[in-house]
């Protein structure tokens, strides 16, 4: 990678900070991809709670499934 960035400094002179760019854009997309997994992992994990809570709600007829369906769609910024 050090002669990436030291090779044809004089005539390009934009290699090392599209080297740069292109290191920080995978960085950013690693981070990008790592916080997308913990999101889908919360929505995966909400999912199968209301699913669990309205399977369960059959045979307790409170209807506890409510509150909790509530708290993911505003968590989600949808409207009911």
């Amino acid at each position: 990678m050090a002669v990436l960035i030291d090779a044809n400094s004089d005539d390009k002179p934009l290699s090392k900070p599209s080297f740069s760019f292109v290191n920080e854009m995978f960085f950013a997309a690693h981070f990008r991809f790592f916080f997308l997994t913990q999101y889908f992992i919360n929505i995966y994990v909400l999912v199968c709670l209301n699913v669990y809570d309205l399977l369960f709600s059959r045979f307790n007829h409170h209807h506890h499934h409510h509150r909790l369906t509530s708290a993911f769609h505003a968590s989600m910024g949808w409207t009911i």
